[in-house]
């Protein structure tokens, strides 16, 4: 190349900060992510609206919020009958409540602020509370039959489980016969183990994984 010949140009990803974090994800990604001016932000409407300027969100922070909101499984295991486990008393106002009447200790899982799920000793499941008005049931979309060949027993919740607490997964109702019947449903494969917590309450099971409870009789 002579004297007089300009250097080749280079691209945009390639020549602005190819060091730094930014620069490494717009040649990782072969894409620019524009300019590192800050985006301006509207308040208001009209005459009187404001400017705000921020700067662009850090596409490495969202991938970790990202990761980090992957839903868990909540893990348990059937045990023996236990007057603890046997969830026999329920009422619906003002929302469903499926309980044995047994004390509970202070462990307790919340379910997307939308089921919850007491323990006693030995983190034996001994009440069900869900958070979630029935006007808002998928009503007459469960046609499967309620479970009687459930094997009668207890449901113990996982250390992990216990210990985990809060767990983001959605909770989904789908209801039956004019809603007298519903399922619970936390994940929709399909249960491989079913556990007669009482008479009209099941637990439904995946290789270790708590999958949701059909729930019938309930005044």
């Amino acid at each position: 190349m002579s004297p007089t010949d300009s250097p080749p140009a280079q691209l945009p990803s390639q020549a602005q900060h190819p060091t730094t974090r930014k620069g490494l994800l717009r040649t990782a990604l072969h894409c620019d992510f524009g300019a590192d001016e800050p985006f301006p932000i509207v308040h208001g409407r009209g005459p009187f609206s404001t400017f705000r300027r921020r700067s662009a969100p850090d596409p490495l922070r969202t991938l970790a919020s990202t990761v980090s909101s992957v839903m868990l499984s909540i893990r348990a295991a059937p045990g023996p009958v236990t007057p603890s486990g046997a969830l026999v008393h329920s009422r619906t106002r003002p929302f469903l409540i499926i309980d044995s009447g047994w004390p509970t200790n202070p462990h307790e899982l919340n379910v997307d602020g939308t089921l919850l799920l007491p323990c006693a000793e030995g983190r034996v499941l001994s009440r069900i509370e869900l958070m979630m008005p029935s006007p808002r049931w998928a009503g007459e979309r469960l046609l499967e039959p309620f479970p009687t060949n459930a094997e009668p027993g207890s449901l113990v919740l996982s250390e992990a489980s216990v210990a985990q607490g809060f767990f983001a997964n959605p909770v989904h109702v789908v209801a039956a016969d004019s809603k007298s019947r519903i399922r619970i449903v936390l994940d929709d494969r399909p249960a491989t183990q079913l556990v007669a917590l009482s008479p009209d309450c099941v637990a439904r099971l995946s290789a270790g994984d708590l999958l949701g409870f059909d729930v019938r009789g309930f005044r």
